[in-house]
Protein backbone atom coordinates (compact mmCIF):
# COMPACT_ATOMS: atom_id res chain seq x y z
CA UNK A 1 0.00 0.00 0.00
CA UNK A 2 1.76 3.42 -1.30
CA UNK A 3 2.20 5.86 1.94
CA UNK A 4 3.92 8.81 2.10
CA UNK A 5 6.19 10.63 4.58
CA UNK A 6 8.08 14.65 3.73
CA UNK A 7 10.40 16.32 5.14
CA UNK A 8 9.89 19.78 4.70
CA UNK A 9 12.37 22.04 6.63
CA UNK A 10 12.38 24.73 4.41
CA UNK A 11 8.57 26.09 3.69
CA UNK A 12 6.84 22.99 1.91
CA UNK A 13 9.86 21.87 -0.64
CA UNK A 14 9.88 18.16 -0.68
CA UNK A 15 13.36 17.10 0.37
CA UNK A 16 12.57 13.57 1.03
CA UNK A 17 10.39 11.01 -0.19
CA UNK A 18 9.72 7.71 1.25
CA UNK A 19 7.00 5.05 1.90
CA UNK A 20 5.24 5.49 4.97
CA UNK A 21 1.48 6.45 6.28
CA UNK A 22 2.09 9.58 7.21
CA UNK A 23 2.86 13.27 5.81
CA UNK A 24 5.60 15.46 7.38
CA UNK A 25 5.21 18.92 7.13
CA UNK A 26 7.46 21.46 8.40
CA UNK A 27 5.11 21.04 11.11
CA UNK A 28 4.28 18.08 13.06
CA UNK A 29 1.09 16.61 14.99
CA UNK A 30 0.71 13.04 16.66
CA UNK A 31 -2.72 11.61 17.77
CA UNK A 32 -5.80 12.73 16.01
CA UNK A 33 -8.06 10.90 17.62
CA UNK A 34 -8.95 6.82 18.41
CA UNK A 35 -10.15 5.42 15.19
CA UNK A 36 -12.50 2.80 14.61
CA UNK A 37 -11.44 -0.59 15.17
CA UNK A 38 -9.70 -2.70 11.91
CA UNK A 39 -9.83 -6.08 12.09
CA UNK A 40 -6.81 -8.11 11.01
CA UNK A 41 -8.19 -8.52 7.29
CA UNK A 42 -10.38 -6.35 5.55
CA UNK A 43 -11.67 -5.57 1.89
CA UNK A 44 -10.48 -1.93 -0.03
CA UNK A 45 -12.95 0.84 1.21
CA UNK A 46 -15.53 1.62 -1.98
CA UNK A 47 -16.36 5.37 -2.87
CA UNK A 48 -19.82 5.82 -5.19
CA UNK A 49 -20.48 9.01 -6.98
CA UNK A 50 -23.28 9.88 -9.27
CA UNK A 51 -21.62 11.68 -12.08
CA UNK A 52 -23.47 14.28 -14.10
CA UNK A 53 -21.67 13.30 -17.56
CA UNK A 54 -23.06 13.09 -20.53
CA UNK A 55 -21.09 10.17 -21.33
CA UNK A 56 -22.75 7.69 -19.10
CA UNK A 57 -18.86 5.33 -19.34
CA UNK A 58 -17.12 7.99 -17.93
CA UNK A 59 -18.15 7.64 -13.90
CA UNK A 60 -15.64 10.24 -12.93
CA UNK A 61 -17.26 13.46 -11.19
CA UNK A 62 -14.65 16.38 -12.57
CA UNK A 63 -14.83 19.63 -9.82
CA UNK A 64 -13.35 22.84 -9.62
CA UNK A 65 -12.98 22.43 -5.88
CA UNK A 66 -13.02 19.54 -3.49
CA UNK A 67 -13.60 20.28 -0.12
CA UNK A 68 -12.93 17.69 2.74
CA UNK A 69 -13.88 17.82 6.25
CA UNK A 70 -12.05 14.98 8.27
CA UNK A 71 -14.17 13.52 11.13
CA UNK A 72 -14.15 15.87 14.34
CA UNK A 73 -14.58 19.38 14.56
CA UNK A 74 -14.34 19.66 10.81
CA UNK A 75 -17.26 17.75 10.08
CA UNK A 76 -19.30 19.52 12.57
CA UNK A 77 -18.28 22.66 11.10
CA UNK A 78 -19.29 21.41 7.57
CA UNK A 79 -22.98 20.89 8.89
CA UNK A 80 -23.26 24.30 9.81
CA UNK A 81 -21.83 25.88 7.42
CA UNK A 82 -23.18 23.67 4.27
CA UNK A 83 -26.74 23.54 5.89
CA UNK A 84 -28.73 20.16 4.27
CA UNK A 85 -30.59 22.69 1.85
CA UNK A 86 -27.50 23.99 0.04
CA UNK A 87 -26.11 20.82 -1.09
CA UNK A 88 -27.39 17.70 -2.71
CA UNK A 89 -26.20 14.17 -1.58
CA UNK A 90 -24.45 12.36 -4.68
CA UNK A 91 -22.47 9.75 -3.20
CA UNK A 92 -20.35 8.37 -0.27
CA UNK A 93 -17.05 6.44 0.86
CA UNK A 94 -17.67 3.29 2.10
CA UNK A 95 -15.31 1.70 4.67
CA UNK A 96 -16.20 -2.08 5.28
CA UNK A 97 -15.13 -1.93 9.05
CA UNK A 98 -17.02 0.65 10.22
CA UNK A 99 -19.89 -0.41 12.40
CA UNK A 100 -23.25 1.40 10.75
CA UNK A 101 -25.30 -0.78 13.02
CA UNK A 102 -26.23 2.45 14.80
CA UNK A 103 -26.77 4.64 12.33
CA UNK A 104 -30.30 6.57 11.65
CA UNK A 105 -32.50 5.12 8.68
CA UNK A 106 -31.87 8.69 7.19
CA UNK A 107 -28.33 9.07 7.85
CA UNK A 108 -28.72 12.59 8.63
CA UNK A 109 -27.80 12.46 12.38
CA UNK A 110 -24.35 13.91 13.90
CA UNK A 111 -24.14 10.64 15.59
CA UNK A 112 -23.99 8.23 12.45
CA UNK A 113 -20.94 7.11 10.86
CA UNK A 114 -21.13 7.85 7.51
CA UNK A 115 -18.99 9.87 4.32
CA UNK A 116 -21.19 11.86 2.14
CA UNK A 117 -20.12 13.04 -0.76
CA UNK A 118 -22.66 16.48 -2.09
CA UNK A 119 -22.29 19.02 -4.54
CA UNK A 120 -22.80 22.63 -3.53
CA UNK A 121 -24.83 25.33 -5.12
CA UNK A 122 -21.49 26.54 -6.74
CA UNK A 123 -20.34 23.61 -8.29
CA UNK A 124 -18.04 22.84 -5.25
CA UNK A 125 -17.98 19.21 -3.98
CA UNK A 126 -17.90 18.38 -0.58
CA UNK A 127 -16.75 15.52 1.29
CA UNK A 128 -17.81 14.87 5.02
CA UNK A 129 -16.44 11.92 6.88
CA UNK A 130 -18.65 11.23 10.66
CA UNK A 131 -16.20 8.18 10.50
CA UNK A 132 -12.68 8.37 11.98
CA UNK A 133 -9.85 6.41 9.47
CA UNK A 134 -7.45 4.69 11.02
CA UNK A 135 -3.79 5.74 9.74
CA UNK A 136 -3.23 2.32 8.18
CA UNK A 137 -6.44 2.72 6.57
CA UNK A 138 -6.14 6.33 5.44
CA UNK A 139 -4.00 5.78 1.95
CA UNK A 140 -6.69 3.22 0.58
CA UNK A 141 -9.45 5.72 1.62
CA UNK A 142 -7.86 8.46 -0.17
CA UNK A 143 -7.42 6.15 -3.27
CA UNK A 144 -10.94 5.13 -3.36
CA UNK A 145 -11.67 9.15 -2.96
CA UNK A 146 -9.88 9.72 -6.11
CA UNK A 147 -11.02 6.85 -8.03
CA UNK A 148 -14.12 8.59 -8.70
CA UNK A 149 -13.30 12.19 -8.38
CA UNK A 150 -11.02 14.17 -10.37
CA UNK A 151 -10.30 18.02 -8.63
CA UNK A 152 -8.26 20.74 -10.14
CA UNK A 153 -8.19 21.70 -6.48
CA UNK A 154 -8.43 20.36 -2.90
CA UNK A 155 -8.89 21.55 0.02
CA UNK A 156 -8.62 19.64 3.65
CA UNK A 157 -10.46 20.98 7.25
CA UNK A 158 -8.67 18.98 9.53
CA UNK A 159 -7.93 19.20 12.69
CA UNK A 160 -4.71 19.52 15.71
CA UNK A 161 -5.26 17.70 19.23
CA UNK A 162 -3.78 20.54 21.55
CA UNK A 163 -2.59 17.23 23.54
CA UNK A 164 0.15 16.92 21.16
CA UNK A 165 0.59 20.22 19.82
CA UNK A 166 3.58 21.83 20.23
CA UNK A 167 3.45 25.49 19.84
CA UNK A 168 7.56 26.39 20.41
CA UNK A 169 9.19 29.32 22.88
CA UNK A 170 5.89 31.84 22.21
CA UNK A 171 3.88 29.03 24.29
CA UNK A 172 0.47 27.94 23.58
CA UNK A 173 -1.50 30.12 21.05
CA UNK A 174 -5.10 31.37 22.30
CA UNK A 175 -8.24 29.89 20.24
CA UNK A 176 -9.47 30.02 17.50
CA UNK A 177 -6.24 28.45 15.86
CA UNK A 178 -5.89 27.83 12.96
CA UNK A 179 -2.54 26.59 10.81
CA UNK A 180 -1.93 25.63 6.89
CA UNK A 181 -0.10 23.14 4.76
CA UNK A 182 0.15 23.08 1.25
CA UNK A 183 1.35 21.22 -1.97
CA UNK A 184 4.61 23.08 -4.00
CA UNK A 185 1.71 22.85 -6.84
CA UNK A 186 -0.81 25.03 -4.96
CA UNK A 187 1.79 27.26 -3.81
CA UNK A 188 2.64 28.02 -7.70
CA UNK A 189 -0.87 28.52 -8.56
CA UNK A 190 -2.81 30.17 -5.51
CA UNK A 191 -1.51 33.81 -3.80
CA UNK A 192 -0.07 33.19 -0.74
CA UNK A 193 -2.14 31.92 2.08
CA UNK A 194 -3.49 34.52 5.52
CA UNK A 195 -3.42 31.40 7.57
CA UNK A 196 0.12 30.66 9.57
CA UNK A 197 1.52 27.78 8.24
CA UNK A 198 2.04 24.85 10.96
CA UNK A 199 4.96 25.12 13.17
CA UNK A 200 7.34 21.95 13.77
CA UNK A 201 7.71 19.65 14.99
CA UNK A 202 4.19 19.09 14.79
CA UNK A 203 2.42 17.39 11.82
CA UNK A 204 -1.07 16.15 10.57
CA UNK A 205 -1.91 11.93 10.31
CA UNK A 206 -4.95 10.33 9.18
CA UNK A 207 -6.55 10.72 6.13
CA UNK A 208 -5.60 14.53 5.71
CA UNK A 209 -2.20 13.18 5.67
CA UNK A 210 -3.25 10.67 3.56
CA UNK A 211 -4.78 13.37 0.37
CA UNK A 212 -1.83 15.50 1.10
CA UNK A 213 0.54 12.55 -0.33
CA UNK A 214 -1.77 11.72 -2.53
CA UNK A 215 -1.93 15.51 -4.03
CA UNK A 216 2.06 15.97 -4.06
CA UNK A 217 2.49 12.67 -6.04
CA UNK A 218 0.23 13.68 -8.89
CA UNK A 219 0.67 17.14 -8.62
CA UNK A 220 -2.69 18.20 -7.47
CA UNK A 221 -3.29 21.68 -5.91
CA UNK A 222 -3.87 20.79 -2.28
CA UNK A 223 -4.57 23.35 1.25
CA UNK A 224 -4.82 21.56 4.22
CA UNK A 225 -6.13 23.78 7.27
CA UNK A 226 -6.18 22.31 10.76
CA UNK A 227 -8.24 23.95 13.98
CA UNK A 228 -6.71 23.16 17.66
CA UNK A 229 -8.70 21.03 19.08
CA UNK A 230 -8.69 22.35 22.77
CA UNK A 231 -9.18 18.97 24.71
CA UNK A 232 -11.39 15.94 24.62
CA UNK A 233 -14.97 18.31 24.54
CA UNK A 234 -15.35 20.39 21.40
CA UNK A 235 -15.73 24.15 21.16
CA UNK A 236 -16.97 26.36 19.26
CA UNK A 237 -14.25 28.21 18.51
CA UNK A 238 -12.73 25.25 17.34
CA UNK A 239 -15.35 25.53 14.29
CA UNK A 240 -14.77 29.19 14.25
CA UNK A 241 -11.34 28.77 12.82
CA UNK A 242 -12.54 27.10 9.72
CA UNK A 243 -14.73 30.31 8.41
CA UNK A 244 -11.46 32.15 7.84
CA UNK A 245 -10.13 29.00 5.81
CA UNK A 246 -13.02 28.50 3.96
CA UNK A 247 -14.03 32.35 2.80
CA UNK A 248 -10.09 32.24 1.85
CA UNK A 249 -10.36 29.09 -0.41
CA UNK A 250 -14.11 30.31 -1.91
CA UNK A 251 -14.49 33.71 -1.62
CA UNK A 252 -17.77 34.20 -3.57
CA UNK A 253 -19.36 31.06 -1.74
CA UNK A 254 -22.72 32.65 0.34
CA UNK A 255 -23.02 30.13 3.34
CA UNK A 256 -25.78 30.69 6.41
CA UNK A 257 -26.25 34.32 7.50
CA UNK A 258 -23.92 35.16 9.48
CA UNK A 259 -25.63 35.47 12.77
CA UNK A 260 -27.07 32.16 12.60
CA UNK A 261 -23.75 30.46 12.74
CA UNK A 262 -22.40 30.94 15.96
CA UNK A 263 -25.85 29.67 17.51
CA UNK A 264 -25.38 26.59 14.60
CA UNK A 265 -22.25 26.00 16.10
CA UNK A 266 -22.94 25.74 19.85
CA UNK A 267 -25.84 23.91 19.34
CA UNK A 268 -23.70 21.00 17.40
CA UNK A 269 -20.83 21.39 20.02
CA UNK A 270 -23.67 20.74 22.98
CA UNK A 271 -25.06 17.72 21.33
CA UNK A 272 -21.60 16.25 20.74
CA UNK A 273 -20.15 16.77 24.12
CA UNK A 274 -23.55 15.80 25.81
CA UNK A 275 -22.75 12.25 24.36
CA UNK A 276 -19.32 12.36 25.16
CA UNK A 277 -20.30 13.33 28.93
CA UNK A 278 -22.68 10.78 28.68
CA UNK A 279 -20.12 7.80 27.08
Amino acid sequence: MPTATFHLPRGNMVDYWNHDPTVWSRNYDTDIGEADDVPDTYQDPVAVVRSPAADKQDTTLRTPTLIIATAGPAAAFSRAFFPPNSQSVIGSILLPEVDVKSNTIAGDSIFDKTCFISSLHDGTTLVSCQYNVKDDRAYAWAQALFSVISPERVIVLDRLPAASYSAGQEGRPTPPVLRSLSTPSSQKSSPPSSIPLLEGPNMIQGSGAAVLSYCIMRNIPCHVYASLDQDRLMHTSTLLAYETAVKEALPSYIPTAASDRPSSYAKITQMINKRSDSS
